[in-house]
């Protein structure tokens, strides 16, 4: 079944490679946003496209303590792993330098709040329309 390029974003473009590029990093720790009002990184994103990408064990993913109809996710954080799902407003209480994988319009934000940040990766798509932005964020205040 062929969809057409248009619909990339629905269906998660870039998420497999962004996944596997911060797996093989070097990172302790990846941040997803749980900022955005869409189904970009909802809870049940989080606990299934995480555990599947990272090949995390069945045994311990039901013992996970996320579950998948948590309501008011956006206010909470949620670890499996070094990922973990949290508003990027939150960053300033992590404790070691963190991998932020983020849409580019969710970066915008954080340039225009002043916070520094170094792109580490990008995931484009065919037609070259950038769906993910690996980043650090480093707080200037």
């Amino acid at each position: 079944m062929n969809y057409p390029l248009e619909a990339a974003q629905y269906w998660q473009y870039g998420m497999m490679e962004a996944i596997t590029y911060a797996e093989k990093s070097s990172y302790n720790c990846v941040i997803l946003s749980s900022d955005r009002n869409s189904n970009c990184f909802a809870i049940q994103d989080f606990v299934t496209k995480i555990p599947f990408y990272i090949q995390y064990p069945p045994q311990e993913d039901q013992r996970s303590p996320i579950p998948p109809w948590v309501k008011g996710s956006r206010e909470k954080v949620y670890s499996l792993d070094k990922y973990r799902l949290m508003s990027i407003s939150r960053q300033s209480e992590l404790d070691n330098k963190c991998l932020f994988i983020l849409r580019p319009d969710e970066v915008t934000s954080l340039l225009a709040r002043g916070e520094k940040v170094k792109e580490v990766y990008s995931v484009k798509d065919p037609r070259g329309i950038e769906h993910f932005k690996l980043v650090e964020v480093n707080s200037s205040k």
